[in-house]
């Protein structure tokens, strides 16, 4: 295949909206804001036992009136209830509830299916050799060196537009940092859900 071929193959992939349903699908979504119901949810379920709103607020680096909110919701849907503590019943601590592991089951279950649904028509080897090459080529994309090379090849008016470009992807990059470490990722990752 020519590399004009890969480069217009390369484009018309990243413009599939079932590639951009199932990031979605991860919570890396292109907004503003986090859905941080669902990261509290992550949160509990990873935690080995319940934990202070105040605890929840630092984690997930927001105002403790808005956790409030946020506890106040998934309550009110059954997916977390409120609890004393055993040695001081002044303290509340937030426990997820089998509504909420089962919620978020069924939304890493649909996940799953998304990512098989696309990835079927790969053997597993050639999946995980595509993987590889996939990843060769964002290296050798991010390289600084490849960058600077790049731009010498360009007129000012497509080094400015080039530059926009970049500038726009370190904005909506950030989004798609994916987290590997946990099943269901890692709740210290402000985009992650």
């Amino acid at each position: 295949m020519e590399q004009k071929d890969i480069l217009i193959n390369l484009t018309e992939l990243m413009r599939q909206p079932s590639l951009w349903f199932t990031m979605m699908s991860h919570g890396q979504e292109h907004r503003q804001r986090p859905n941080n119901q669902r990261r509290l949810l992550r949160i509990l379920s990873t935690s080995s036992q319940p934990i202070t709103a105040g605890t929840i607020a630092d984690i997930l680096d927001i105002r403790p009136a808005s956790v409030t909110q946020i506890i106040k919701k998934l309550e009110e849907g059954g997916r977390v209830e409120r609890i004393k503590d055993q040695q001081d019943a002044r303290i509340v601590l937030i426990k997820i509830t089998q509504n909420g592991l089962d919620f978020l089951n069924e939304l890493d279950s649909t996940r799953n299916k998304l990512e098989n649904e696309i990835f079927d028509v790969f053997t597993d080897s050639e999946q995980q050799q595509f993987g590889e090459q996939l990843e060769q080529l964002n290296a050798h994309l991010n390289d600084e060196q490849f960058n600077e090379q790049f731009v010498n090849h360009l007129n000012p008016q497509q080094r400015e537009q080039f530059e926009e470009l970049t500038n726009r992807r370190n904005n909506i990059g950030r989004h798609f940092n994916h987290p590997h470490n946990h099943p269901r990722g890692n709740f210290n990752d402000p985009h992650w859900f």
